[in-house]
C-alpha cells in the first residue's frame, strides 16, 4: 500500500461517541483548519480551542496516532444520523438515503505524503461496507479535489454548492 501502513509509530484508533474523549479530535480539528490554514468557519469555539458541529457527537472517528498525538483525522456519518443536520439540505440534491458522509479528512503538514490520508480512505471504505452502504459522499475545497479523484472519487456535479459551515465546496462520491 504505501510505506507510512507498515510504520510501527503511526497507530490507528475510533474515538468513542463521548464529546469529552473526543477533544483531542477537537483541538486538532482547530489547530488545522484555524491556525494552520487561517479558515473562517462558524463552528470555532476560540475559548476552547475546537471546532465542534451539529455531526457530533453522532459520527465515527478515526485517528492516526503518532507517540500519543493526533496526526490525522477522518470523520464518517451514516445518512440515517443526519436528518437533522444542516449538511442534509446540502446532499439531499445528490442522492436520497443509504450513503456514509466522510468529513474532517485532516493530516497534520509534517505527516502528509506518508500514505495516512489514504490508509483512512480504506478505513472509510471498510466502515461503509460494515455497514451495508454502497456510497460514500463528501464534500471538499478545490485543492482537496486531486486528492480525491486519484483515489476513485468522481465529481456529483460540476459547479460548487454552499455547505452549512465551510462555504463553497465540492461534493464527491464514491460507489463501492
Amino acid at each position: 500500500m504505501n510505506h507510512c501502513s507498515n510504520n510501527k509509530n503511526i497507530s490507528y484508533l475510533e474515538y468513542i461517541k463521548k464529546p469529552f474523549k473526543r477533544l483531542p479530535i477537537y483541538q486538532f480539528w482547530y489547530q488545522i483548519y484555524y491556525v494552520e490554514m487561517n479558515r473562517k468557519i462558524s463552528d470555532l469555539n476560540h475559548s476552547k480551542r475546537i471546532i465542534y458541529d451539529d455531526l457530533e457527537p453522532y459520527s465515527i472517528i478515526y485517528a492516526a496516532h503518532f507517540k500519543d498525538k493526533v496526526v490525522a483525522t477522518i470523520r464518517l456519518i451514516e445518512s440515517e444520523q443526519m436528518l437533522n443536520s444542516k449538511y442534509n439540505l446540502m446532499l439531499q440534491s445528490v442522492t436520497k438515503n443509504n450513503y456514509i458522509f466522510l468529513t474532517k479528512l485532516m493530516v497534520s503538514k509534517n505527516f502528509r505524503c506518508l500514505g495516512l490520508g489514504c490508509n483512512l480512505l480504506v478505513q472509510a471504505e471498510k466502515f461503509a461496507n460494515l455497514r451495508g452502504k454502497k456510497t460514500i459522499i463528501l464534500d471538499c475545497n478545490d485543492y482537496m479535489v486531486p486528492f480525491f479523484l486519484k483515489n476513485g472519487f468522481c465529481f456529483t456535479n460540476i459547479t460548487t454548492v454552499k455547505s452549512p459551515h465551510y462555504g463553497d465546496v465540492y461534493l464527491l462520491k464514491k460507489e463501492i
